[in-house]
């Protein structure tokens, strides 16, 4: 299993942790402020309950705490903390002693000074595998930091995955229109007649639309992963269409139904067997212990059936109800190279 794996079993029903990272300022000046974070965040931008100590560890709450026992002892000067020598030398005391779990997350540039340092919170559960959860609970954060009266701003590692969420929507179906225009204009140029490109362009709509359809039940997500399959899967399905489309064009005669089983017994084998070994070329992926192995093999898996399911068998329907007439030099046998064999006896001498 992997390490993500072992991670959501052991502790998939926690909260994902966020930092609260304070920037550099006067902490002295704002201790009633920093006092006061969970009790303005509590409730807001889906975070746990910052009441309880489990979802909320603030290093100035344990130096308070400190502070109102007097130091146990161990203060120098006084443990007044409106006396700002105090404050600073008695917090260097305190990380250095009783709140030694803290040391990492007080940063100093001075002796009276304090560059950076972190609070740690966490996220409802609630918002755990919910994407639009996570989004919102991201933004919303963000902005209700920003409203607070000193600089700060909160992290976790998690907000790489949740930046994606924002615009991963936006990128695929940007990504793979662009795919299809090219695939219009191209089928366009080659095939040479606007209807049959654009019914070629349809199939191959139809069947990116039933890839996302299958990958919702089969468990796929939209990711940065599964797009550039999806974006690959544009290139893969016009294949298997636009053959068929252009065999048609290329079948005289007046019936459709004709033309089209010609085109299929001219073109249908070659365009199976062609997804045929694009499967067997990703199938060894199947068994991958890969996320990405994993999702390449089912992404190109539905690409091959929903490609040739749209190629051979719903773009026939089409030119069947459809498809207009072969290409000029296709009608009536001009051009086609065939020539009618006349015997010397039947002719008029």
């Amino acid at each position: 299993k992997s390490t993500f794996d072992v991670n959501d079993n052991l502790f998939g029903g926690d909260g994902t942790s966020v930092s609260l990272v304070l920037e550099e300022f006067d902490y002295f000046d704002k201790q009633s402020s920093i006092a006061s974070i969970a009790t303005t965040l509590n409730g807001k931008a889906h975070l746990a309950d910052l009441t309880n100590p489990t979802n909320y560890d603030s290093w100035y709450d344990g130096y308070s705490a400190y502070a109102a026992a007097n130091c146990y002892g161990s203060c120098i000067g006084t443990s007044d903390m409106t006396v700002k020598a105090n404050f600073y030398t008695n917090l260097h005391t305190y990380l250095s002693t009783a709140g030694a779990q803290y040391n990492s997350s007080v940063v100093w540039s001075g002796p009276q000074s304090i560059k950076t340092s972190k609070i740690s919170m966490k996220y409802d559960p609630k918002i755990n595998d919910e994407a639009d959860l996570q989004v919102e609970a991201m933004t919303e954060l963000r902005a209700e930091v920003a409203k607070l009266d000193f600089s700060a701003y909160p992290y976790t590692f998690e907000y790489l995955t949740w930046e994606t969420f924002i615009i991963i929507e936006k990128e695929m179906i940007q990504n793979v229109s662009l795919c299809m225009a090219a695939v219009f204009v191209i089928t366009l140029v080659l095939i040479a007649h606007p209807l049959t490109a654009f019914l070629v362009f349809f199939c191959v709509g139809c069947a990116i639309m039933e890839i996302l359809g299958a990958m919702y039940f089969w468990g796929l997500v939209i990711d940065n992963v599964s797009v550039i399959n999806l974006t690959l899967a544009v290139g893969l399905a016009v294949d298997y269409s636009a053959h068929v489309g252009h065999c048609f064009m290329l079948k005289d005669g007046n019936n459709r139904s004709e033309r089209v089983i010609a085109s299929l017994a001219d073109i249908g084998a070659a365009v199976l067997n062609g997804a045929i070994s694009t499967f067997l070329a990703v199938v060894v992926l199947s068994g991958s212990d890969s996320y990405v192995f994993r999702v390449l093999f089912k992404q190109f898996f539905l690409t091959c059936l929903f490609g040739v399911m749209n190629g051979m068998v719903f773009l026939p329907v089409l030119l069947n109800w459809f498809g207009p007439r072969a290409y000029a030099g296709k009608q009536g046998g001009h051009g086609s190279g065939e020539k009618e064999m006349v015997k010397v006896d039947d002719m008029d001498v």
